[in-house]
């Protein structure tokens, strides 16, 4: 199949060969400049020790010469790397093992005109890639790619969804451009170990710096050397990536054309917006079982699970089902999505997918022959084959004694259970997934007032207002942070119009008004659903009640906000455990976090008390949190960190935020179907639709 590359894509091709090369230029002029800091050391080392020979004189001499050394094996340090990749995700089938999934490949291959994969690895995620065996020789000497799919992706698609997905996949088997990318992961490799693979070097020149204080002053510079070094490398490793980013993107548009041409617009575009979707049930199975792992619950069969939470979620989501798959588009997928911000990713290796969308369709190719069977019917998942992907996916669950195997039916109904525990009723027209009912403080009119029509308080407009703050906070936040220097960016796209860095203070204010605003309004809203609900609760005896559940909120509403600053604040005052630190220091930060760490158990066992927190428990996570409390462990003793009295804090701390998270939606889900229980009776007292 020959789909016409475009004149961009050559561009991004000559542009990623040419910063490989200015690399190899720049590393080779490093490489000469530290064999020459070595000979210059040398000569003056030796000039030194002849001025006057002695113990002072040698050792300078031999401080010279080791800076240079040091700098020199920095320089080649990466040739003696062990290569360490990890495939124990992947599991090589043949076509014995899997005739059917072989057949639908094979013919995929001949259609778009390229070679067979090298090897067929199946993994248990939702994804499809190609990768090289990519070592030296692969730079120099054709190697065939091999062919990577996910058995989440198989269970999500049909076949003619798996045959566009995998098409694509081909589409890259047929890029001669493909190699540029085998020259851009070694590339990286290089730069890898040099600029953040420091470990071994670090621990030479600690160990050769200890030894006094003329070799201590070489190490360090030596260090001073090194640092030059990196930070031109880093800019290589950013030019390089960059330029190569772009020609990814340009790869993936030309393989969505072959894939489109071999199986059809419509399959190619459903595929694509249902990947995303069902990596989601995919993480959700994998939540759910995990967390109920201290009760010895596996899955009787995974996948089915995974394709009874991909439709329970198509439910949640209202989402349609077509040949039982839901059917995404770009309006389901950006209707929560309502920022004005715009920035080129220069580091994204995918268009976006309303980029590639647009492109599929563009092409409009229509296919006569389309199986919309489901494509696991392709793959034949015995029991050996099932065995390995469990062991994969649960590796680290922990089961104590004998697993009990849960039915798919067992586990819908489980799983049903426990999002309906906190699902907000349909009537609010997902109002409050963004938003909260929050007010402040009662007044005397807010007894009073009108009493509107639902349909009218949560309006698509009341909803959408919901989703422009979420998306204004958002942006606001992402903008404070270049104004502060932690994002670079040169320009940037703000509700149409281009600004340039140095104008961000002036957009964020524009944020800021227009989110006074749009709050003012909100908050005159959330007054007058209680109002209305408030009306109808005094026809069925319910007003305490109401008045009670916003108080309780309120309460809830205010204290996370106060506690969520709490728990950031204790996450960064323990970083220190994980960083190289001075024993005195050490000694002062405990004695600073400790207050922290008394204040944290008091405010868990008082969240302990509250039993929507603890009915969330697992027996395990029960367990640990109560030996956190029990335990007075000190953190560090002697002069070194106990182990256990570290893993029972972040126990705590992690244990700390669900609790957070739990009563606060917990006192808001009771308080919206309060609301729903009272609207209903009332709809019932006064048949009034």
């Amino acid at each position: 199949m020959d789909i016409q590359i475009s004149a961009n894509f050559k561009k991004q091709v000559r542009r990623t060969l040419l910063s490989i090369v200015i690399f190899i230029v720049v590393y080779i002029l490093l490489f000469l400049s530290s064999i020459a800091l070595v000979a210059l050391s040398i000569y003056a080392g030796v000039a030194v020790m002849k001025m006057k020979f002695g113990l002072m004189t040698l050792a300078i001499g031999l401080a010279l010469i080791g800076t240079s050394l040091t700098v020199l094996y920095f320089m080649i340090k990466f040739i003696f790397a062990k290569k360490s990749e990890d495939f124990s995700d992947q599991i090589e089938v043949t076509e014995s093992d899997q005739p059917e999934l072989f057949e639908l490949i094979r013919s995929i291959a001949t259609e778009v005109g390229t070679q067979f994969p090298k090897h067929v690895y199946l993994t248990p995620f939702v994804n499809a890639s190609v990768f090289y065996d990519s070592t030296f020789w692969s730079m120099i000497f054709p190697t065939r790619k091999n062919l990577q799919i996910g058995i989440g992706l198989i269970n999500s698609l049909t076949q003619q969804e798996l045959k566009a997905i995998l098409a694509h996949e081909f589409g890259h088997f047929a890029q001669r451009s493909m190699k540029v990318g085998s020259y851009v992961y070694i590339v990286n490799k290089v730069l890898f170990n040099l600029l953040y693979n420091d470990m071994t070097l670090e621990k030479m020149q600690n160990r050769i710096g200890s030894t006094s204080w003329l070799l201590s002053f070489a190490m360090t510079l030596s260090g001073i050397f090194i640092d030059g070094i990196q930070s031109i490398l880093r800019r290589l490793y950013n030019f390089i990536n960059i330029n190569y980013m772009s020609l990814s993107r340009e790869m993936e548009f030309h393989a969505d054309a072959i894939a489109t041409h071999v199986a059809g617009s419509e399959a190619m575009r459903n595929g694509l917006l249902r990947l995303s979707f069902a990596d989601y049930a995919f993480q959700e199975t994998i939540r759910y079982y995990q967390q109920i792992s201290d009760q010895n619950i596996v899955p009787q069969n995974f996948f089915a699970a995974h394709a009874a939470t991909l439709i329970l979620l198509s439910e949640r989501h209202n989402l349609n089902l077509v040949h039982n798959f839901p059917q995404l588009t770009l309006a389901n997928k950006t209707r929560f999505d309502k920022s004005k911000l715009i920035i080129e990713d220069l580091w994204a290796s995918h268009p976006t997918e309303e980029a590639r969308t647009s492109a599929i369709d563009a092409l409009n190719i229509h296919v006569d022959q389309v199986s919309n069977n489901p494509a696991n019917d392709l793959l034949r998942l015995d029991e050996n084959l099932a065995n390995r992907v469990f062991q994969i996916l649960f590796a680290e669950s922990q089961y104590q004694g004998p697993t009990y195997q849960q039915e798919v039916t067992d586990f819908v109904t489980a799983y049903k259970q426990e999002f309906e525990r906190y699902q907000i009723p349909k009537i609010y027209n997902e109002f409050y997934n963004y938003h909260q009912p929050y007010i402040s403080k009662f007044t005397a009119d807010a007894f009073q007032g009108e009493l509107l029509p639902l349909d009218v308080l949560f309006s698509d407009e009341h909803v959408n207002l919901t989703f422009e703050i979420q998306a204004l906070t958002q942006d606001k936040y992402y903008l404070e942070a270049v104004y502060r220097g932690e994002i670079k960016l040169r320009r940037f796209d703000y509700d149409g119009v281009r600004y340039k860095n140095k104008q961000v203070n002036k957009v964020v204010q524009q944020i800021n008004a227009e989110l006074k605003e749009k709050r003012a309004y909100l908050e005159d809203l959330n007054r007058k659903i209680f109002q209305t609900f408030y009306q109808m609760a005094k026809t069925t005896g319910k007003e305490f009640l109401l008045r009670e559940a916003y108080n309780v909120f309120a309460m809830y509403e205010e204290e996370f906000e106060k506690r969520m600053k709490f728990y950031y604040a204790l996450k960064e005052d323990t970083q220190f455990i994980f960083q190289q630190t001075e024993f005195p220091l050490i000694i002062s930060n405990l004695q600073k976090l400790k207050p922290s760490i008394q204040k944290l158990k008091v405010e868990l066992k008082d969240f302990l008390e509250i039993k929507a927190y603890r009915d969330s428990l697992t027996t395990e996570s029960f367990d640990d949190l109560t030996n956190f409390l029990a335990n007075e462990n000190e953190i560090f003793a002697g002069n070194t960190y106990n182990d256990e009295a570290i893993t029972q804090l972040f126990i705590g701390i992690g244990e700390y935020w669900n609790a957070l998270n739990i009563t606060h939606v917990d006192s808001k889900v009771h308080l919206l179907r309060l609301q729903e229980e009272i609207y209903d009776e009332f709809k019932s007292a006064k048949k009034v639709n």
